[in-house]
Parts: C-alpha cells; sequence; structure tokens
C-alpha cells in the first residue's frame, strides 16, 4: 500500500512529498497496537477532531471500529468541526482524538458556550506537547477525563508508534515506544552511544516482523528502522523529548552547536510573545 507523505512527523516539521511504500501486515497491526495502548475498547465511541489526510490518523480512526468493535464519530472534514461537541453530546463520545492547539481553542469555545464534555473520558492529542494551562481547562470544563494521552506520528509506520500516559509530563515529553516498536537515538556526529539526557536523531523501528520498504520508486528497502529528522533526548525510562528538527540545528563559527530551542522557550514564556524562532543570518 502507498500513500503520500507530505509531511514527516507530527511536530510541525516538514519534508518534501514521497510516495511511501507501508504493507497491509504493518497498517493493521500499527493500529490495533495504538488502540490497545490508548485503551480503546468495545462499544466506546470516538469523536476525531482532526483532517483524516494523515495516514496515521486515518489508519487509527477507520480502522478501530473493526479490530475493536468501537465506533468513530467524524463530525467535519476540518480541524475544527463546528458540530463538535453536538456530535459529542448525541453519540455519547467517550473519547476525543485532537491537537492541542485545536484542544486550547475548542475549550475557550465551550467554556464561552457553558458547555462541559461529561461524557469524554478519554482525550489523545497528537503532534503537540500540551501545556500547562491546556491540562487546567481539561480539568475544569472535562470532568469525567481519566486518561490524557500524547502521540508521536509518523507517515512511514502509518501508526502513532510513540505515546504517553498519565505518568509523562505532557508539557516536555511524548512518551515512549508502544508495544510493537522500538526507539533509538544516533548521536548527532559520528559513532557512538547517546547516553540518557543527551541529544540524539531519533530513529524508530517499525512494527515488529516487517521492514521498511521505502520511499517510491525503489520499494524493496530491508531497513528495520526510521530516520525521523527529528532531534530529541531519552530519559532513563525511554520517554521521549523531541527538541527540534535535525534542518535547524544552527553551529557558531567554531562548530559548536547553539542550542536555540532554550531561547525559544524562554522566550515563549512570556504571555506578550504569540511565537519564538530563532533563525541564523550569514554576515
Amino acid at each position: 500500500m502507498v500513500s503520500l507523505n507530505s509531511e514527516s512527523n507530527c511536530l510541525g516539521t516538514t519534508a518534501e512529498p514521497k510516495l511511501v511504500a507501508i504493507s497491509h501486515f504493518q497498517l493493521l497491526n500499527g493500529a490495533r497496537a495504538v488502540a490497545t495502548s490508548f485503551g480503546i475498547k468495545k462499544d466506546q465511541t470516538l469523536a476525531c477532531a482532526l483532517p483524516l489526510f494523515r495516514l496515521p490518523i486515518f489508519a487509527l480512526v477507520c480502522l478501530s471500529p473493526f479490530l475493536t468493535d468501537s465506533r468513530t464519530i467524524f463530525p467535519e472534514p476540518q480541524p475544527l468541526p463546528r458540530s463538535l461537541f453536538a456530535s459529542v453530546k448525541k453519540y455519547r463520545c467517550s473519547t476525543l482524538l485532537t491537537n492541542g492547539a485545536a484542544l486550547r481553542l475548542l475549550l475557550k469555545i465551550s467554556e464561552t458556550q457553558r458547555v462541559k464534555l461529561d461524557s469524554v473520558e478519554q482525550i489523545l492529542l497528537l503532534g503537540d506537547r500540551v501545556s500547562k494551562e491546556a491540562l487546567r481547562s481539561i480539568q475544569k470544563q472535562a470532568d469525567n477525563v481519566k486518561i490524557i494521552a500524547v502521540g508521536y506520528m509518523l507517515t512511514e509506520t502509518g501508526s502513532i508508534p510513540i505515546m504517553g500516559d498519565a505518568t509523562t509530563d505532557f508539557t516536555r515529553m511524548i512518551g515512549r515506544a508502544i508495544a510493537g516498536y522500538e526507539t533509538h537515538l544516533k548521536p548527532l556526529s559520528g559513532d557512538g552511544e547517546v547516553k540518557p539526557g543527551q541529544l540524539g536523531l531519533l530513529l524508530v523501528r517499525v512494527y515488529y516482523g516487517s521492514t521498511f520498504m521505502g520511499y517510491a520508486p525503489d520499494t524493496k528497502g530491508k531497513e528495520k528502522w526510521v530516520e525521523t529528522g527529528d532531534v530529541a533526548r531519552m530519559d532513563e525510562h525511554g520517554s521521549i523529548e523531541i527538541v527540534t528538527n535535525k534542518e535547524d540545528l544552527i553551529y557558531d563559527n567554531n562548530n559548536g552547536l547553539v542550542e536555540h530551542w532554550n531561547i525559544e522557550r524562554l522566550l515563549n514564556q512570556s504571555d506578550l510573545i504569540k511565537g519564538v524562532q530563532v533563525q541564523l543570518f550569514s554576515t
């Protein structure tokens, strides 16, 4: 099975469009692994507030009903469906699939309209770390939420191979590899081992028992690991923190790494600043 890959991962970084070869085995087992890890079970109803053009989302919301006897509600084909609250209320949706940016806006709308998501018990956020403000809003407006998880999408696996649960620091980490997948950090330069807390290039192993077939026209690949293009840290428990994309790395004149993400994170703490991006200009 071949899908158009216009974004290589889930954290806002983009790559050149590519055709990626993915097997039915990888899609089905990947969707099953995600549904199991997140706890999607029989008779649950999932409301999807994300567009289906991302393959990991498509696989999860379209295959879960067949794999678990659950039900998927897709209010509208847009990131912020206007009828989301009505759909959640009408179908008593217990699970909400969205992302951090959309959730913040949805919670503001629900607060203005004085709507509470009483039936929602689980929220899965894809593509973002979760702000402390969003966590407080969830607790305030969705009283029954028991599980909040974050997930890292990867088109090359057709799934969400990394997920965080209630034990994860959502403001920093994206979680650990779920059953069926593995993660590994490769040194930024040269060989060697990346120790816990150090920076490295994130690699994800495709679903057990399969290989990454590659990008068209060469779809006979035998590699088991996919290079995500992200620079990350891993703690001693295997939890991953995405720091930046390797294309955004900045080195000074002495070939020293400039940790620009620390500057961005510090400046972003101000309520007066809406967004920060450090850029390098040659002189």
